[in-house]
């Protein structure tokens, strides 16, 4: 038997109110999930021109008022070492990695969009320690990320619809895990069946009531905590 990690993906759906951060982390928790990540960037420096379109609305603001500093960050981590689950980052450059050292992080993500900066790729692997990469399938091209070893199938829609998995092609003796942006468990459950050891889920407080844009390719806590069961459920028949 062995243990699939569920990693809880606050990112920026806690909409810029650090109270729904603290809740998402305790939600998350609660639920029995291993893992909660947020996202570290500075938003000026990957989106200069101040567009972030989704649906043809501009979240530029909602993003940006997202934007953790040090100090944030830190009282995050803090804050999961205080409840008793893992608090941890995607990193989008080597700044916040240096943050992510002095505040004592054990585990890094990097995101489908990074796995071609090389600065990042060099830092991370100097560092050593676990580092969690979403690939997106059919990607070849100037990857830096190569030598990692938790590689996770990624479906970079927002949302995903269930007839755009398409997990039969994903490779789960190649790929460890898989991450997606659906508000639907499914895909996970069907995933682990086939050897996923990695789930990484983008969890909401509440997908109606989110104003930012991952709200919608999201689950609620309570279709976490049934997410946790039955995967936990599916380790006791492998």
């Amino acid at each position: 038997m062995y243990k699939v990690t569920i990693v809880g993906e606050a990112g920026i759906n806690w909409d810029g109110d650090f109270r729904e951060a603290y809740e998402l982390i305790d939600e998350i928790q609660g639920a029995g999930a291993d893992l909660v990540k947020f996202q570290l960037y500075s938003v000026d420096s990957l989106f200069p021109d101040k567009k972030i379109i989704v649906g043809g609305k501009n979240y530029y603001d909602i993003v940006k008022k997202c934007e953790l500093s040090f100090t944030q960050a830190k009282e995050l981590f803090e804050y999961g070492n205080h409840v008793g689950i893992e608090v941890f980052f995607s990193v989008f450059d080597t700044t916040r990695v240096e943050w992510c050292e002095k505040i004592g992080v054990k585990t890094y993500k990097v995101g489908a969009r990074s796995i071609k900066d090389g600065f990042l790729a060099n830092r991370l692997r100097e560092i050593g320690k676990p580092v969690i990469v979403s690939f997106p399938y059919g990607e070849t091209s100037q990857v830096y990320l190569w030598g990692f070893s938790n590689w996770i199938y990624c479906i970079p829609v927002y949302p995903t619809k269930l007839k755009g998995m398409d997990l039969h092609v994903a490779d789960f003796s190649l790929f460890r895990g898989l991450s997606e942006h659906s508000p639907y468990i499914e895909p996970a459950i069907v995933a682990v069946s086939k050897g996923a050891k990695i789930i990484e889920k983008h969890i909401t407080l509440n997908r109606s009531l989110g104003i930012g844009p991952d709200h919608s390719s999201s689950i609620e806590p309570k279709e976490l905590k049934e997410l946790v069961k039955i995967v936990r459920n599916i380790e006791k028949c492998l």
